[in-house]
């Protein structure tokens, strides 16, 4: 799955179906509005490697594997700590050139679809 982002691009494959689809947009709704404030982290379950700038998740369980790049990246690392869709947005226009409302949009749909996918959770935070 790909993911464009004006600039910058969230790619997603899936190297168990092996296919990439395109503008995620069409895939995936958006997150309700009072979602917003809900914040993410990364599947505990799951091993994740850096190969040359691009990041591959493996699930053991399902016999999977993903592999995320330029942004996407990024966006993962910054996964490890419970972090909202804002804040990632905010981090992400920070770094790369790309509106916020840009940024925004794109932003909820490929968390909508790390979740989808089992790769991030929704936290608890005390």
């Amino acid at each position: 799955m790909l993911l464009l982002l004006e600039n910058y691009e969230l790619p997603i494959v899936s190297a168990t179906i092996w296919r990439t689809l395109i503008l995620l947009q069409s895939l995936s709704p958006m997150m309700p509005h009072a979602e917003k404030k809900t914040v993410f982290v990364r599947n505990p379950d799951l091993i994740a490697a850096d190969m040359d700038g691009d990041t591959v998740i493996m699930s053991i369980e399902r016999g999977e594997y993903y592999g995320i790049g330029g942004v996407g990246s990024r966006v993962w690392d910054l996964l490890a700590q419970p972090i909202s869709v804002l804040d990632l947005v905010e981090v992400v226009c920070t770094e790369f050139d790309v509106a916020p409302s840009v940024c925004q949009a794109d932003m909820e749909r490929f968390i909508n679809e790390l979740k989808v996918l089992g790769l991030i959770e929704t936290a608890d935070i005390a």
